[in-house]
């Protein structure tokens, strides 16, 4: 007597670092589960430049729509039918301010492979740039002198930022802007302005939230 499983549905896979739709400084391992009811025999990853080449083992050089795939780590979390899945992405060599699709691959026990969904994540190391555009000398001339530079009321802090240093397909963007505002002077010396106490009562740096128009990429506060 000879027992066997026959099987003909597909197993599932996904995706859980990078999570799609991130941005990443660092990205220590490519990570995910997989489950099927009779067991998981292979998990597979793919690395793609988006709309461009798959990482080959040593280079992007593999073209769109030949995706080369590369087995990745598979641990058994006890029932026989879920597994989690890893693999090291140090061999990948992720760019800067690149945007990458990760794909996933899985097999059963049967033989039956099934594609999972991707996820996309940003690659970005290099830092962004900011200033303030109000308030400065430039911006309020009249309030200055050779002494320095006077305001009797602060309506709004204005400013620019932007994350494209490079020119690269899929350039990754600004997420955030925030300021703070600090006394050099007085009673206040060396504290920060709090929104919730309405002064300048803490001497521990607090970072203030801004609305970010995507356009043109400035930030404003009005504390």
């Amino acid at each position: 007597q000879r027992d066997f499983n026959f099987e003909t549905s597909e197993a599932s896979a996904t995706i859980l670092s990078p999570v799609d739709g991130n941005a990443y400084e660092l990205l220590g391992s490519l990570s995910g589960t997989a489950a099927d009811q009779f067991g998981v025999k292979v998990v597979s990853v793919t690395v793609q430049i988006k709309n461009g080449n798959f990482w080959t083992g040593t280079n992007y050089t593999s073209p769109s729509g030949s995706p080369v795939w590369f087995t990745a780590a598979l641990v058994d979390t006890g029932d026989g039918k879920n597994f989690t899945w890893s693999y090291s992405s140090t061999t990948f060599n992720f760019a800067d301010d690149t945007l990458y699709t990760i794909g996933v691959r899985v097999e059963n026990r049967a033989g039956v492979l099934k594609v999972g969904q991707p996820a996309e994540f940003t690659f970005d190391t290099l830092d962004p740039a900011a200033g303030v555009a109000h308030p400065t000398r430039q911006s309020a001339p009249l309030n200055a002198n050779s002494v320095g530079f006077y305001l009797n009321r602060l309506d709004s802090i204005t400013g620019t930022a932007t994350d494209v240093p490079v020119a690269r397909v899929n350039p990754s963007n600004v997420n955030d802007i925030q300021v703070k505002i600090k006394s050099v002077a007085g009673v206040d010396n060396n504290k920060y302005w709090d929104p919730l106490t309405g002064g300048f009562n803490d001497t521990i740096t607090v970072w203030l939230p801004t609305t970010l128009r995507r356009g043109a990429r400035d930030g404003r506060h009005g504390p």
